[in-house]
């Protein structure tokens, strides 16, 4: 399962909706305001724009490998993905 990239990436957002969606139903489930817990949605926020920072930084690495070696890690990329398929038919 984790060797699939989809599954990989779907697992991860699903943990990652799962966590706020779980956080704001406990919140609303014990009838508190935002005037009782400011703090859970800060979390809340914070987690997600700590997510949103990794991922944007992930990309720009990745951008910034493929622009100045290219060829280098083009061959790493397709011999993973060669790699990968060998058993596929």
């Amino acid at each position: 399962m984790w060797s699939n990239r989809k599954a990989r990436f779907t697992i991860i957002w699903a943990i990652i909706l799962g966590a706020n969606l779980a956080l704001w139903l406990a919140h609303q489930g014990l009838g508190y305001t935002m005037k009782d817990h400011p703090n859970l949605f800060s979390w809340i926020i914070l987690f997600d724009l700590v997510v949103l920072l990794a991922l944007a930084c992930l990309g720009l690495l990745a951008s910034w490998l493929l622009a100045f070696r290219p060829e280098l890690y083009m061959r790493t990329i397709e011999r993973s993905i060669a790699r990968r398929n060998v058993g596929q038919t």
